[in-house]
Formats: structure tokens, sequence, C-alpha cells
């Protein structure tokens, strides 16, 4: 007991250590919120019999919002806001929420909460309820799983934007743009590369190299991003706590995330932006709830990404080198085995796979085709339609992809890679 109790204290300081004043001050936060739940509970206990009470009538439900990423404060709430205002199942259900630190984006989660309940003093409430026996209707998380993709892939298509910036935002962010050059009449797009540095910095001490499989190089985004200055945008490179900042000369290709960043702007410019190249992060999330069109590169997990991409959005997939025989995996290999659920770097390296990111060119290729799409000039030929039809047969045919397809993967990447499809 008292090593574990020594490995627990050591952790936590190696964690303030590394993470400063703000890890610090979130641990206290937390651990006054639950010392100070105790006391609390005897007062509570009265709102909760009365919870209880009204049932018949209303379901009081308490329930937890996770803000310490910000793919969940995108896409669960914005999931959950859909289904409260579709879903009739005849039963009235009044919600509240709670929330801990850290917050992983202060603009998104002051946003949210203009559309939800939410208070610290929910917390013991929670607790208590669970703590009584028959509380569990009352007990409330919003969650969002594979169970419910393609649910929230067709929500774009069918629902409201459910989350919108004020006057008083909308101005100070126009103004921002000013600032940096881009006047109300000029486009620009994001681009953004998942890094590991992110986690590491946020959460000091936890061990997140399972992720690692999601990464990707931000300078392979590069000739993108110059190709879209040509075309008359500007393009923003986007994340919090990036490892490298982007070497270029030229002056529309503005590194955001080393020199101007801030939790408004990161979600002002997903907001407002042409369209967003990217990868599987939280980011790309947030210009899923925009209803922003997604260049989706280094797709991995077949399972999620290619489920929920919308009709607007295009996507790259890492190839899956198998080591051992010196060659690609086919697409119905991937779909056939534990791969097509991938979500652990551990899987990778069980199968002995080598993922291979999306290169220069074929993220270059593919934002053009997103460019001209959106613009009406995009020109598929017959060949590119059968290409896109053998290979969502692939992943129909197989049972694990709930169909018909919305989005494409892009057209040279396929065309040139014919053999995946074999």
């Amino acid at each position: 007991m008292n090593g574990e109790l020594t490995t627990y204290v050591k952790s936590q300081v190696l964690a303030i250590r590394r993470g400063g004043w703000p890890v610090f001050l979130r641990k206290l936060n937390n651990r006054l919120m639950r010392v100070c739940c105790v006391p609390l509970l005897v007062v509570v206990l009265p709102v909760i019999i009365i919870a209880r009470a009204l049932r018949p009538l209303v379901v009081i439900r308490f329930g937890r919002l996770s803000v310490d990423r910000i793919g969940h404060m995108a896409w669960d709430i914005e999931l959950y806001l859909y289904e409260r205002e579709t879903m009739d199942n005849g039963i009235k259900t009044v919600d509240f929420f709670y929330y801990e630190l850290p917050v992983a984006n202060k603009q998104l989660l002051k946003m949210r909460l203009r559309a939800l309940k939410v208070s610290r003093f929910v917390y013991p409430l929670w607790r208590c309820n669970k703590l009584l026996p028959g509380g569990e209707l009352h007990n409330f998380r919003i969650s969002f799983n594979d169970s419910k993709y393609y649910e929230a892939r067709n929500m774009l298509v069918k629902s409201n934007v459910h989350i919108k910036f004020t006057p008083e935002e909308a101005a100070f962010g126009n103004k921002c743009l000013r600032e940096i050059g881009i006047t109300e009449s000029r486009e620009y797009i994001c681009f953004h590369a998942r890094e590991s540095s992110f986690l590491n910095k946020v959460f000091p001490g936890a061990d997140f190299k399972y992720h690692d499989y999601r990464d990707a190089v931000i300078e392979n985004f590069l000739s993108a991003a110059e190709e879209m200055t040509n075309r008359g945008y500007f393009a923003i490179r986007l994340g919090k706590y990036v490892e490298n900042p982007i070497l270029t000369n030229n002056s529309k290709v503005i590194d955001y995330s080393t020199e101007l960043r801030t939790d408004f702007l990161d979600i002002f410019l997903l907001a407002k932006c042409r369209f967003l190249i990217g990868t599987n992060t939280g980011v790309t999330d947030v210009a899923d709830i925009f209803r922003k069109p997604v260049v989706k590169t280094n797709v991995t997990q077949f399972y999620a990404e290619i489920q929920l991409c919308g009709e607007k959005d295009l996507f790259l997939i890492k190839k899956f080198w198998l080591k051992r025989e010196h060659r690609f995996l086919r697409f119905r290999e991937i779909v056939g085995s534990s791969l097509f659920r991938l979500n652990r770097t551990e899987q990778v390296e069980q199968a002995g796979i080598e993922l291979i990111e999306n290169t220069e060119k074929e993220i270059l290729d593919i934002t053009v085709e997103m460019d001209e799409r959106l613009k009406g000039t995009w020109k598929s030929t017959e060949e590119d339609e059968e290409l896109q039809e053998q290979f969502w047969s692939i992943l129909i045919e197989s049972g694990k992809f709930i169909g018909p397809p919305v989005s494409r993967i892009g057209a040279m990447f396929i065309r040139q890679n014919q053999y995946l499809l074999e």
C-alpha cells in the first residue's frame, strides 16, 4: 500500500513539474471539488428525492461533459444537441451537466455552454444520485461511439449548425483577420497535421503513444498550402503546442500555431475558412460541426474516419505496408482483418505493418480536387466513377460499412493505386 501511495505521489509531482502552474491548479481545483462534495451530499439529498418524485412528469438527469479534448466538445455535444432537437421518444427530459479541468479550448466551451445547463454544483447531485439505488434513469452521459457514426454523418447534411458566434465575437474575429492581412473579401484555407506534442503537453506523465499511428508530418502539407495561395487564398497552419514551425518564404502561408494562436481564433478560423486540410484530430471535428468541407488525409481508422466523412469531404488513406511480404495490403485485406477497427499503435506493430503517410504530391492533388469541386470546375471521368464504385463496394460488401456512401476517396490517389482495389 505504501509503495502504491509513493508511486502515486511521484507521478503527481512529475506531472506538476512538467506542466507547471496550469497542471497544479487543475489538480487542486478537481481535488477541492471532490472534497467539498462530501458535506454537500447531505445538502443535495432533498434535491435528488424531489427529482425522482417528478419522474412521472419529467426525467431530470445529471451528467459530465468531456471538455479536456476539443473533439469531444465538438462532436459529442453536437450529436447530443441534434438528438435533443429531432428525437422524440415520448419522454420529457431536462439535463444538467458539470465539467472538470482542464478545458481544451475555452472559446468552444463558452459557446457550448450557451446551449446547455451547466454548473459545478451538478457534480454533488450526480454523485449523490449514483450512490443511491434506483438512480440509473437520472445518470446521463453524452457519448459518441461507432454505434452512432452513421447517424452522425447524416446529421451534418440534414441539420442546422448548433453553434454560433455573438455579433461582438464575429466583429472581433473579423478584426483579428484584418490584422493578419485577411480582409472579409479574401478567402483562406486551413491546414493541420496531428502531432503527439499536444497530449504530451496537456497531460504530462501520461502515455499516449497508443495514438501515434494517427500522426503526420506537417511538411507534407506545404505544397498544397503553396498551391492554394497561387489560387488566391491565404493558407493558415493550425495546431496547439506544435513541435516545429513551418519553413516558408510565402507571406500568404501563415504559421498561426506558432505566432498568433489563441483559443478564440482556433474556433473562429475554422468556422470561417473555405475548407480544411487535416488529419484525424479534434481540429477536424470542429470544422465538421461548422459544416466546413474537409480534406481528410492519412486515414487509418476505416470504421470511424471514412464513416464520418460528409458529402463535401474528400479523403486519403495511409498505405498499410506488410513488412514480412514487402507489399501493401489491399483494401479487401484491411477491411477483412482486425485492422479495419484500428485504434491503437500496438495493433500496427503486432500485425507487422508499417503505416505510410500520404506524400506531399498526394495531398496537393486532393487539395486541388477539393478546390475545383467547390468551384464547380472539377471534371470526373468515367474511369473515376468506376474506381469510386469499386472502392465503396469493398466496404459495403464486407458488411462493416453502413451505406450508401456520401463522400469520395481522392481521385488521383485511387487512379494511381488501382492495385489496392484487387
